[in-house]
């Protein structure tokens, strides 16, 4: 109830909530037996945790050399700030080599946890394998995810994963209150990409429609469903023509309706032809003109 009244008090409707509890200076010792406890709720807006333009290409992940600390170690099921620091260390390193995050093993040598995420992968056939979080926080994101995910009847798998059967994998994404859910692209030297040959334009000669088609894009939509379904079964070792295990509408599509993706879509577009193209020609003319009038001023 007090966060919502203060989500209310500040107007804020889609943002970061936060609740802190944190000790006292009365004393200054390991001990803190006679310190205050004091509490507070903070709640700010909070852009993309990962910049936008990573996250349509998926996001680059290196492997760290930090390890999350043993469970007997640490409280590890809790928020707390100092178990923090190793993450910093870790993501720090990976942002200077031009990662956007780093993946956390475990003391045993087993896949844990991005630095501020959890993570998940894809296998070949579609189902889910995710990290046991014994070492590491069980997230609320995680756990709606696989709520989500057994809803649609996506077999998920809670085990030790390691880093060694990260080739096998054909995806993987993140999750994460501030991470929401962010694909990744690679992990160190293992890629993960369907999408991708798809924006390349590899694939071009699979959409045969012409772009004059009615304002919803049904065509166009429906064409794109089926390039992506028929190109994931073959990277997954099916023979065209099939609809398994990837069906154009069940798995591609979702349910999506075109009269959402496709105007947006272009309504995306044309917002940065004005503003990368149109906007800066307009104002290229404008100071043209006022050149050409101070030279022509004495005619």
């Amino acid at each position: 109830d007090i966060k919502l009244e203060l989500l209310e008090t500040m107007k804020l409707s889609n943002s970061y909530v936060r609740a802190f509890a944190w000790r006292g200076s009365e004393m200054i010792a390991v001990s803190a037996q006679h310190t205050k406890i004091h509490t507070a709720i903070a709640v700010w807006e909070w852009p993309s945790y990962f910049s936008p333009e990573d996250k349509l290409k998926g996001i680059r992940l290196t492997l760290s050399n930090w390890r999350r600390p043993s469970p007997d170690t640490i409280p590890c099921k809790a928020k707390a700030a100092g178990l923090y620091m190793i993450c910093t260390l870790a993501k720090h390193k990976a942002e200077s080599q031009g990662y956007a995050d780093a993946l956390m093993l475990d003391t045993e040598d087993k896949v844990a946890e991005a630095t501020g995420a959890n993570v998940f992968f894809k296998n070949k056939t579609g189902e889910l394998h995710t990290p046991i979080p014994d070492s590491f926080l069980d997230g609320i994101t995680r756990r709606t995810v696989i709520e989500i995910a057994k809803s649609k009847n996506i077999k998920v798998h809670e085990r030790k994963i390691s880093p060694t059967e990260l080739p096998n994998f054909v995806g993987c994404f993140l999750t994460g209150t501030a991470a929401e859910v962010t694909p990744v692209s690679c992990i160190a030297e293992n890629e993960f990409k369907v999408c991708d040959l798809i924006i390349s334009g590899k694939l071009n000669d699979h959409f045969p429609l012409v772009v004059w088609q009615t304002g919803s894009g049904t065509q166009i939509n429906m064409n794109l469903n089926e390039v992506i379904a028929n190109k994931s079964n073959q990277l997954l070792g099916r023979k065209l023509p099939t609809n398994t295990p990837l069906h154009p509408n069940d798995h591609i599509n979702r349910s999506q309706s075109s009269n959402d993706s496709i105007p947006t879509a272009m309504h995306i577009a044309t917002v940065l032809s004005i503003k990368k193209k149109l906007l800066p020609g307009i104002f290229f003319f404008k100071k043209s003109l006022k050149k050409k009038i101070s030279e022509f001023r004495g005619i």
